[in-house]
């Protein structure tokens, strides 16, 4: 099974069809290292509220949901980092977090509806490709832990989104 019921570093790697799924509130290090993940329930990399998980790119990652699911879906606080490179397609949210959502690092690559979606985004680093038929970046509250923010430190971030009523960035608190 995918499952992470403690703390501690997991690594992956190959093809996985299901999910990875997270149950526990203790810190969890997730290392991806050329895996490739198709979702057939829900989010590929499910995270239960509470979480403080960081997931580690080595190599070439991809992943793809389930029809209707977010890529990677965290009830807590993500962290995604490493010098590898990440490819998600998801029908609904590529990266979601309900509290804090981190890019330190790497080269990910997002088609979905919204790219990332949080309470509170943060990019420090990386180079960000997001394709979106919605937003490309969303903060929206949905934590009472943290406001709606995007911060953006520093990273190469390219974001093309569909037409209609549709923002690149769309932060409903602060944008700094």
């Amino acid at each position: 099974s995918n499952k992470i019921a403690s703390g501690g570093t997991y690594t992956f790697t190959g093809a996985i069809t299901g999910k990875i799924s997270v149950d526990t509130t203790e810190k969890v290090t997730i290392i991806l290292n050329g895996v490739t993940i198709t979702g057939n329930d829900g989010a590929a990399i499910k995270c239960q509220e509470g979480s403080d998980v960081e997931i580690q790119l080595i190599g070439v990652n991809k992943i793809t949901s389930a029809v209707d699911s977010d890529g990677i879906n965290s009830e807590g606080d993500l962290t995604i980092a490493g010098e590898g490179s990440l490819v998600v397609k998801a029908d609904d949210d590529g990266i979601h977090a309900d509290g804090k959502l981190t890019i330190k690092n790497g080269d990910v690559a997002i088609t979905a509806a919204e790219g990332l979606e949080a309470t509170y985004v943060v990019i420090d680093g990386g180079t960000l490709k997001i394709t979106a038929t919605d937003d490309g970046i969303n903060a929206a509250n949905k934590s009472d832990k943290y406001s709606a923010k995007v911060e953006i430190n520093g990273g190469d971030i390219t974001i093309d989104m569909g037409q209609g009523d549709t923002d690149a960035i769309d932060s409903n608190g602060d944008l700094c």
